[in-house]
């Protein structure tokens, strides 16, 4: 049986770099056709583009690791499965859990692999960790009944480009107006000023659309955007981030997106494992209808609806519309779900 672990765990192994490195060439090669007239007018439009492009790998691997354990597990099973292997193995005596096992062990290292990738080489290649950085990109804040989104912070010019504000009602729940705002910016303890304004508001059940050039808000409207930044909570380890948490309860201030960031993280290394329980029996159930040139789409997009699924469930638990747990883990739980029923159907 060891033999025959081992040559399951060889067989994903091989097929998950190979997708990994597949998908990898695949952005960086969209990523630089279309990027020509700029990266090579100069040699130092070239190293900019080198080091942007080496800055965001950690970033990409973070959304690539779920989709190539699925891709890996559907190819490594779908492979075994048109050989026959899978039958040989049963015949050997190894069940159904015995062939999974070994890509089980192999998806648990992948799943630490892409922790360390997430809070500590991020944050070294994106420079998040000095104490105070110059600029913070693509922040979440909520004040109030207020959802606002931070294109990029630059507190030494006093300034937010590309922001959007969401203003919601309870009774009844909706969406009461939506802000685009090109440029925020503030003087001392002076009133907010923000250029370049478009708003949609929800009137007499229909939108209307009204644009400003400038418009000066209240200091209390918004928070503090200029304060000293820290970490962004998605990076940090999972021990300093639950010490985060503790220290904001005892100021009695919002932890809500920090216990958002510390369910993610559990949520995150149980993922590769959920995928590979769906990807194994979905793999055999694709394979016996006759359709197995299919597999390779079929995980694809099983690992696009993984994923979107993820973002849309986290956005709404930052915003506070969900409850942490809820946000973090439906996702998992629902495809794990689907896992069992495609289980049955296989046996």
């Amino acid at each position: 049986m060891r033999i025959l672990s081992w040559y399951i765990a060889r067989t994903f192994l091989k097929y998950w770099i190979l997708c990994v490195f597949a998908l990898l060439a695949f952005i960086v090669v969209a990523n630089l056709l279309g990027n020509l007239d700029n990266i090579f007018t100069g040699w130092n439009q070239f190293v900019k583009y080198l080091t942007e492009l080496v800055r965001s790998m950690p970033g990409v691997l973070d959304i690539l690791f779920p989709m190539t354990v699925l891709l890996a597990t559907v190819l490594t099973f779908t492979q075994l499965g048109r050989t026959s292997e899978l039958i040989a193995m049963r015949s050997a005596g190894m069940g159904t859990l015995g062939q999974i096992a070994p890509v089980l062990a192999i998806a648990a290292c992948i799943s630490f692999l892409d922790y360390a990738n997430q809070n500590y080489l991020h944050p070294i290649l994106s420079g998040q960790q000095k104490d105070n950085p110059e600029q913070s990109q693509h922040q979440w804040l909520t004040k109030d009944n207020q959802l606002i989104y931070l294109g990029q912070v630059s507190p030494e010019a006093g300034e937010v480009s590309q922001a959007r504000i969401m203003h919601w009602e309870k009774r009844p729940f909706r969406i009461r107006r939506l802000e685009n705002i090109e440029r925020i910016s503030r003087n001392s303890d002076g009133p907010w000023l923000l250029s370049g304004l478009s708003s949609r508001e929800f009137v007499e059940n229909s939108w209307v659309l009204k644009r400003s050039n400038e418009e000066n808000r209240t200091a209390e409207s918004f928070p503090n955007l200029f304060l000293p930044l820290e970490r962004d909570s998605h990076h940090m380890p999972f021990f300093e981030l639950s010490n985060r948490i503790r220290q904001l309860e005892s100021q009695d201030r919002r932890t809500n997106m920090y216990m958002v960031s510390w369910y993610q993280k559990m949520a995150a290394l149980c993922a590769p494992l959920v995928l590979v329980f769906f990807g194994a029996p979905l793999s055999q159930a694709h394979h016996r209808k006759g359709r197995a040139s299919g597999e390779l789409m079929v995980s694809i997009l099983g690992g696009l609806l993984f994923l979107i699924a993820t973002e849309i469930m986290l956005t709404l638990g930052r915003g506070g519309f969900l409850a942490p747990f809820v946000a973090t883990w439906s996702v998992n739980l629902a495809f794990l779900a689907m896992s069992g029923v495609l289980f049955m159907r296989v046996r």
